[in-house]
Parts: C-alpha cells; structure tokens; sequence
C-alpha cells in the first residue's frame, strides 16, 4: 500500500531541499571556545525539529535518540544543561511570564496595526528578556506544530535525562533569580487583575462592585502579603502558605462567571467580552505560577512538578509563534464575538423546533403566511425587472422588495423555511456543548435534531405550497382580467432554464446559503446589541414620542424593539443581501446571483400559467429537481456555516461525532416517521 504521508515527506526532502541538522553537527557545534549558549540552544532545537512540522513521529524520534546520547555522552550533557540553566539565570523572566499567552490590552485595530508592521519590519530582539530568546531559539513560526504533537512523557524522559534538578546548588544568602522573577510577575499579574475588575465596563455591569472589597482587589491583598514572606531565610513556599490567595482566586473565577452570566442577559461588546477573558487568562497564570513557587525547593523546580511545566512550556512555544499571527488573531476575536452572536441565535432557534403536533401545525401555518407574502414580492419583483431601471435604481429596488417583504412576514408572524437553520444550528451547538459523551444526552440531541429536521421539512412545504398556489391563483386573475398573460413566453422559458440543475442554479443556492448564514449573525449582533445598550430602556426617556403617540404605545413599542430589533435587522439584511448579489456581479463582470427555493417556485409558477401547464417532460423533471436542489443547498449551507461558527465559538470539540451518526441512522431505520411527522 502507498504510504502518502511517506511520499510528501520524499517531496519536501527532494524539492524543498531542508537543511539536515545531525546529532553530530549539535556536538560539533559545542567546543569549549563556544560561549554563545543561545546558538547552542538554537542548535538542540534544529536537531530535533522534523523535516516535516507535523511529522511528530519523526519530532519522537529524534528526541529519543538525545536520550540516549546523553546517557552516554556525559559532556554533551551537562553543556546542554548548564546552557539551559544559564538561560534561566540570565534572562529576565517577566514579561514572558506576565504577557505570552495572554490577550493584548491594546485595541482590535491597533493590535492588528502592529501585527501587518511587524511582518514588513521586524521588531529589535532584546536579550535581556527571556521571551526574546525563545523567539530566536524556536524561530520557526511552526515549531508550535510538533512541540505540541509531541507525547508529554516524550519531554518528561527528555528533561530527567538532562538531570536540571542536580547540580543547580542555590546560595542561602540570597533569593534564587527565578524566585524573584516569579515573585514580580505575581505581584503584576495580581495588579493587573484588580485594574481590570475596576474597569468601567466591569462595573456597569457589576454596580455593586463599587460599593464592596470586590474579590478583585481582596486577592491582590492575599497575593502582596504572600510575597513580602519570600525572603533570604525563607524562600520555599508551602501550599498552606498559598492556601489563602487560591482562596481568593477561587472567588475572583466564581465572580467572572457570575459576570458572564449577565453579560448573557444583559449584553456584552467586544471590549467587555475581552476583559473577561484577561481576567481569566492572569487567574490561570497566577495559578500555574503559585504551582511553580509550591514546588521550588532550595533554589530548583522539584522533577516530580515537571508534567505541569511540560504543559507550560507547550502553551508558551505555541503563543510565542502566533504572537505576530494576524490570521490566527483574526480568527481569536471572531471567535470570541461569534460567541455572543450565536447564544443570541441560539436562544431564537428554539422557536423554529416544534415538539408537539400543534406546534407542528402553528409551523406550516406560518410558514403559509410567508409563501403568500413572498408570491407577490416575486410578482413585484418581476414588474420592476420590466422597467429596465438603471442598475443602481434596480439593485435598490430588489433591495427594498426583499428587505420590506422580509420583515412584513416577520410582522405578521410568517416563517421562512431557509432562515430556520441559521438560528437552529447554534441551538444544537448549544445542546452539543453540554452532551459531554453522555449516553443519555446524545439521544436527546439525537431526538433534538429529528424535531429540528421535520420542523425544517414541513416550513418548506408549507413556503413552497402557498408561493405555488398563490402565485398561480395571481397569474390566472391577470389573465382573466387582462386577457394577457404576466409574462411573456419568452420569459416563462427563462425563468425555468434558471432553475434547472445545469443551469449554475445549484451555485447560486449556494451564495443564497451564505447570505442566510450572515442574516443569522446580523440577527444576534442587534439582539445583543439591544440589550447592552439598553435601546428599549433610552427609547423610554424620550418625551417626544409619548407626546405624540401616549405612554403606553410606546411602552409596547419599546417591549416590541427589546424582543425583535435583531429578527427585524437581520431580515431587512438579508433582503439587501439578496437583491444586492445581482449587482455585485454587474459591477465586477463576476457571474453572481441567488436562487432561493421559495422565490424559484413562485418563478416556475408564473412560467406554468403563461405555458398553459403544457411543459415538455423532461423539462419539467430538471425544473422540479432543480428546485429540490434548490432548497436542498439553501439548507445546507446556511446550516453547516452556522454550525461551525458557534461550535468554534464555544470551542468544542465533538468526539463523539460517529457514535451520534450511528444513533441517528438507528433512530431513523427504526423509526423514520419520527423526521417527518411528529409522534403522539
């Protein structure tokens, strides 16, 4: 059998020609004219990086083979040792530990700024800090790949073989370097978190913070007091000694959460949502730092704690390569303001999921509603298209079509089948985010997503029939009235050969999918957006509109603006988005377009009356599959980019994605009835 993997790494070896570093050319390398411990360093991690970065096999390979030198090889090992000990002397440790791994405070723009300036020009290395010189010792952008791929027993069996533990005699007259290094980056990380829990947005969202010793700052009396007890006569600390700080730590983690819990009711921004996350970020820090101060023992970091500085070490290669990052930045802030977007959805989605038969019933209902509503925004659509406007009036014409229609269904309590996934797909994220492998739980996602699937079915129905019907009903009144028909032969043949399989139909249902996936996010900005701004609440304030309508209407108004300004946003902007693709593609000669299941069938509609239902059968079988088609990449995509969103979003990772697929094929051989029609 072809190994693949074998052959790219053949490719890389022959084409990209790497620069082989031996085990020999390490040992060449160190001589005892040799001072320069950095290019030592530079040199181990040379060795051991594998040709390819995620070749972690290879990465194993070459640290076991170390391993075995330096049992053998006294030395090599204790050069390698004493360069890594001199590392950690001479290097101040602060600002790596205090801000690699952590969010920058600086602004989105700005940070994004510095990240484009870096890469045209680099920053100066300074080799007083230590974070500087992991930088240059790891000074691939991808070393993160196979230092993190590495098993930590691998680096467990590296590190007792270099024996760091012996040989590292501490002078009891003075506080070993690192513990003093240690010891100010606890007392910054403490002060910064009682800075940003007196925050002005943390406040606002917390009043009562102001009036009380938060756990903010009573964990930075706790931490400064610990400090000021590190000195010559005692500086190994007990965890009876750190008991009260943790204490206090413990307090400021319950505090953020109850913190994000009204950040979800109340709204959040970006800043806010940041801060939080800061918070946190120095909780764990200053957590992983006590761990290291706890297991210090005369001036070394005792071996058995070395599983935990693995870890530590890991986390730290991997910031310190994606610190200049601006995709992987990119992608952090998206995520973390994806979170808050789709907990707005995901909250809405559960109103398109119908458990009962009446529910069931109350769904296709709707859905009637908005296929009446939609005939004759086709209709509508079609006159203006005979106007022949200029295409800039046009595009604003098919704007305003789509976005008023849009939000007159949502008015009047209508559904649109193809809007329904891009709120259900952060509802099931949710549901997944608390399944945790449970048996139990993945058959009540597996019961979620079969209400979800028959609740999709029966609103495209319901959309599909009334736009058919009624578009029909529409064309032969024209025709009874007018003696004519709507449209012309002509334009019955093109509107059909537009939905046909063959015809970029299929492509055009997909840039109609995107457009409902970003409707969704549009949805969840302006929800969230209404309650962290408190609109309703400011809308109240102002006499005006009581003077002109009464108190109470604008009560209801202000009611009616806290519950729907995100459904009323995010369906007015999909209707821009609709009717804006077509002039995208006018403007930049790009073959762009929309094909929407619902518009589509009230087109063919149209088309079936002017023909007189007399179509050829084989055009009438691409036009029906076209539309299945249609609707099928409508869902689809909207479906899956919503989905993926919120589970980066909430950062799961769902492992047990073949167990649900074998549960959900069981459920539906068993009971296939149960994703059509709702059971008794």
């Amino acid at each position: 059998m072809l190994n693949l993997y074998a052959l790219r790494n053949t490719f890389i070896i022959f084409f990209k020609k790497p620069i082989v570093f031996s085990l020999q050319d390490l040992q060449d390398s160190i001589t005892p004219t040799n001072t320069d411990n950095i290019s030592v360093l530079r040199n181990l991690v040379r060795y051991l990086r594998p040709l390819a970065y995620d070749d972690v096999e290879q990465a194993t390979q070459n640290i076991h083979v170390l391993c075995y030198n330096l049992q053998t090889n006294d030395p090599l090992k204790t050069y390698l040792r004493q360069a890594i000990l001199e590392l950690l002397r001479k290097h101040q440790h602060i600002t790596l530990l205090t801000e690699t791994g952590i969010f920058s405070e600086t602004g989105f723009f700005s940070e994004t700024t510095r990240r484009i300036a870096h890469h045209l020009l680099p920053d100066v290395i300074n080799h007083r800090y230590l974070q500087h010189m992991i930088g240059v010792i790891f000074n691939n952008r991808r070393d993160w790949i196979w230092v993190k791929g590495v098993e930590n027993s691998v680096w467990l069996t590296l590190l007792e073989a270099l024996e760091l533990d012996k040989n590292f005699v501490s002078s009891n007259t003075t506080v070993p370097f690192y513990i003093t290094q240690l010891r100010e980056a606890l007392r910054i990380l403490s002060y910064r978190i009682s800075a940003i829990g007196l925050d002005a947005e943390i406040i606002h969202l917390a009043p009562e913070l102001e009036e009380e010793t938060s756990a903010f700052l009573a964990q930075n009396i706790e931490i400064i007091q610990l400090l000021n007890n590190i000195t010559v006569a005692k500086f190994d600390i007990s965890e009876e000694d750190t008991a009260p700080s943790r204490q206090q730590l413990q307090k400021c983690d319950e505090l953020i959460a109850q913190l994000k819990l009204r950040a979800h009711a109340e709204g959040t921004s970006l800043s806010l949502t940041l801060k939080l996350l800061r918070l946190r970020q120095h909780l764990k820090r200053i957590d992983t730092l006590l761990d290291i101060l706890t297991r210090s023992r005369h001036g070394y970091i005792d071996a058995a704690y070395y599983p935990s500085l693995i870890q530590y070490f890991k986390d730290t290669i991997h910031a310190e390569c994606h610190k200049n990052a601006l995709f992987y930045y990119w992608q952090e802030n998206i995520a973390i303001l994806a979170l808050r977007i789709t907990e707005s959805t995901s909250n809405t989605g559960e109103h398109y999921i119908t458990e009962s038969r009446r529910e069931y019933f109350v769904l296709f209902q709707s859905a009637l509603i908005a296929g009446f509503i939609v005939a004759f925004m086709a209709m509508t659509k079609i006159s203006v298209a005979g106007l022949h406007l200029a295409p800039l009036n046009e595009t604003i014409a098919y704007c305003l079509i789509y976005g008023l229609g849009f939000v007159l269904i949502h008015l009047l309590h209508g559904t649109v089948a193809t809007k329904q996934p891009a709120m259900t797909a952060n509802t099931i994220a949710a549901s997944l985010n608390q399944t945790n492998g449970a048996q139990q739980n993945l058959e009540g996602l597996v019961t979620l997503i079969a209400r979800t699937s028959r609740s999709q079915l029966i609103a495209i129905i319901g959309n599909v029939i009334a736009a058919i019907s009624i578009t029909m009903a529409l064309a032969l009144l024209v025709h009874y009235f007018s003696g004519e028909h709507f449209i012309s032969d002509a334009k019955a043949y093109f509107l059909l050969s537009q939905v046909t399989p063959f015809s970029g139909a299929l492509f055009y249902a997909a840039i109609a999918g995107v457009c409902l996936f970003l409707s969704g996010l549009v949805a969840g900005y302006y929800d969230n957006l209404a309650s962290y701004n408190k609109i309703p609440q400011r809308l109240l304030q102002l006499e005006w509109p009581k003077q002109l309508l009464g108190e109470a209407r604008v009560q209801r108004i202000a009611n009616y603006i806290a519950h729907n300004l995100g459904a009323l946003a995010g369906n007015f902007s999909l209707g821009c988005m609709l009717g804006g693709v077509w002039s995208l593609g006018v403007l930049f000669g790009l073959p762009l377009d929309i094909r929407h299941v619902t518009f589509s069938s009230a087109f063919i509609a149209f088309s079936f009356v002017t023909l007189d239902f007399n179509l050829h059968p084989t055009l009438l079988a691409l036009t029906l599959l076209g539309v299945a088609g249609i609707a099928f990449i409508n869902l689809t995509v909207s479906f899956s980019l919503s989905l993926y969103v919120a589970l980066r979003a909430r950062q799961i990772t769902f492992a047990q994605s073949r167990q649900l697929i074998n549960l959900l094929g069981w459920r539906f051989l068993k009971n296939p009835g149960e994703f059509i029609f709702p059971p008794k």
